[in-house]
């Protein structure tokens, strides 16, 4: 709080000294102008103005030499001469030249001569008028001239330095309340009642009458040159901008909390309207209300006032926008009534349960969202729906799979036991008999170990041990562990892996077992002595695992069914599989932040996995 304080201060100085400064450059500073006129006195626009009025009154005065007693001869000679003593020479046609000069030798060079000087000629009428300075004369007037230019271009200094630090103050004093400022209310100072809008006002209004004290003193201070005037035009330069710099400051903690638009009259006022309006009125309702509600009262006004001080014409006109204004306004009223009605007339029918209805999009903004928002409703009821619908045929659809999986076996079992207890172990079909039992309980034990993991894979619940896996030889190292089984399929696996360096950040059993049961799939289904094309490649951020092998069976069922749980590639379930391997693979790879995607093309299937490529 203290550094803030000494921010705010210090920014204040700074504002202070600066508007300062302004003012002082503001009042000391005669003529602006010379700021942006030449540094040379020759080259200025005094000197040209200056030679182009002597040059005006020199006319005039060979004009009114035919009458010596006039008041304007006199006149004109008396500007030529004072307060700079002009040389003037001017002669039309055949008439005696008007001068003050003795000339003995060409008009021409002696003007030329002159340090200030301008000429008129013209050819029509034969005149001819030159006029000059003498070098004293000019030095005087340049004497004045750059001293004026001197004391002008400090006073601008003052302006803009006054003007550069000012603007940073102001800048500093708002950062820092900016960034000092908490958003949560805190107890207000006393002048922090006062509406936001109100004091604006106020500044506003107060500043005509500083300025007007500023340009009085400042003509004061220059017709007598004293401190008092220079005192009391800085002093109210400074009132000025403390109260500026105040009233920025509220806006800015304002701004800062949120509340700048609470804390102003017309935004109590608006607000107030508002909160007076029914609960259901949005907003922008409010806002149309109070416009409509501006409108009429101006409107009546204009009717009263126009019928007593205009013609009948000019009221009816008046009265035919009122009545128009409330035609518009109930047709607004009646169509957003009968849009509402819709909307509640939408989400009954779909209370009665069908969530397939949508409402149609709305006219008003307000509505629409409404509408919209029920319609998303509606939609969200509708999948919900349909994925319980899902997740109760999966669920029966799961206990028929396993309890006939499960059957098989346990069948088998319990029949050849039986058998073994009639014949007993030394019959000579006991070894026959104890070798299905073996077969039928490493079945089963299959079919129990894939249902647990399945249920592992897809709950998540498995720990991911992450290494760097090179994808070519860790395909090469799999298919060798897999030779025998390939072999005895007799398939041609043809590998590509066109780019060497396919890296992947996975768990590496966590990927074979994914890529086993894929390769498995491959050797219970594929087409007898057929290929079967491994590709390994990069895509973009990606490596992608292709597998595609001809399947010896019909392929009948869609790509998605065949990732969930105890679905086969055979409808008739004679194979030995579990219908868990996709499943588990799907699983196991999203486990490692990858995918496993299906494609069928009539016969050809193809198994897609992506994972993230490492560099």
């Amino acid at each position: 709080m203290d550094t803030k304080l000494k921010n705010i201060r210090v920014a204040a100085v700074i504002a202070l000294v600066g508007a300062i400064l302004l003012s002082y450059g503001l009042m000391v500073g005669e003529d602006f102008d010379l700021v942006r006129d030449s540094p040379e006195f020759e080259h200025s626009l005094r000197a040209q103005n200056i030679s182009q009025s002597a040059l005006s009154w020199a006319r005039h005065l060979h004009y009114t030499a035919v009458d010596p007693d006039s008041a304007r001869h006199d006149a004109y000679k008396e500007k030529l001469a004072h307060p700079h003593p002009f040389y003037y020479y001017v002669k039309e046609g055949v008439s005696a030249a008007t001068t003050n000069v003795i000339v003995t030798e060409d008009v021409v060079t002696f003007f030329r001569d002159l340090p200030l000087t301008d000429f008129v000629t013209d050819d029509k009428t034969g005149l001819i008028a030159y006029i000059g300075l003498a070098e004293p004369a000019f030095r005087g007037l340049a004497e004045v001239y750059y001293a004026e230019r001197a004391r002008a271009l400090v006073a601008f200094y003052y302006v803009l330095g006054g003007l550069l630090l000012s603007l940073f103050g102001v800048a500093l004093s708002v950062v820092t309340v900016w960034r000092t400022t908490d958003t949560a209310p805190v107890r207000k100072l006393l002048w922090e009642y006062i509406p936001l809008d109100l004091a604006f006002a106020g500044l506003v209004g107060l500043s005509p009458f500083g300025i007007r004290v500023m340009l009085d003193s400042r003509r004061l201070y220059l017709d007598v040159l004293t401190a008092e005037p220079l005192v009391v035009g800085l002093s109210t330069a400074v009132a000025l901008t403390l109260l500026g710099l105040l009233w920025v400051n509220m806006a800015a903690k304002r701004l800062k909390r949120g509340e700048f638009w609470r804390h102003t009259l017309l935004g109590a006022l608006i607000l107030g309207a508002l909160r007076l309006a029914p609960t259901v009125v949005s907003h922008r309702q409010g806002v149309l209300f109070c416009a409509y509600a501006v409108a009429s009262i101006f409107l009546v006004l204009t009717f009263v006032f126009v019928g007593e001080a205009y013609s009948l014409f000019a009221s009816l006109i008046v009265l035919a926008a009122l009545v128009a204004l409330n035609a518009a306004a109930s047709l607004y009223v009646v169509n957003h009534a009968k849009e509402i009605q819709s909307i509640a007339n939408g989400a009954e029918t779909i209370r009665r349960g069908e969530t397939t209805h949508r409402i149609p999009a709305k006219r008003h903004k307000d509505l629409n969202a409404i509408a919209e928002h029920i319609n998303d409703i509606a939609e969200g009821l509708e999948r919900a729906v349909s994925s319980r619908v899902k997740a109760e045929r999966m669920k029966v659809e799961l206990i028929t799979n396993v309890s006939h999986d499960l059957k098989t076996p346990l069948t088998s079992l319990i029949a050849y036991i039986d058998l073994l207890k009639k014949e007993g172990l030394s019959a000579e079909s006991a070894p026959k008999y104890l070798e299905v039992l073996e077969q039928k309980s490493e079945r089963l034990k299959t079919l129990t170990d894939d249902l647990f993991e399945a249920v592992k894979a897809a709950s998540g619940n498995v720990l991911v041990n992450w290494e760097v896996i090179h994808v070519p030889s860790f395909l090469a190292q799999g298919l060798g562990e897999l030779s025998d089984r390939i072999s005895a399929k007799q398939l041609d696996f043809r590998v590509n892996t066109r780019e060497e360096q396919l890296q992947v950040r996975a768990d590496g059993k966590l990927l074979w077992r994914a890529i086993e049961n894929v390769l498995t799939n491959v050797l219970k289904y594929a087409v007898p002595a057929s290929r079967v094309y491994v590709d390994a490649v990069a895509a973009g951020d990606d490596v992608l695992l292709t597998i595609k092998n001809m399947s010896a069976l019909p392929l009948n069922t869609p790509p998605e069914e065949l990732m969930e749980r105890f679905v086969r590639g055979d409808e008739a379930r004679s194979s030995e599989g579990s219908g868990l391997g996709l499943s588990i693979a799907k699983s196991l790879l999203e486990l490692q932040q990858g995918t496993l995607a299906i494609e069928i093309d009539g016969d050809l299937f193809k198994v897609i996995m992506k994972l993230p490529r490492l560099y």
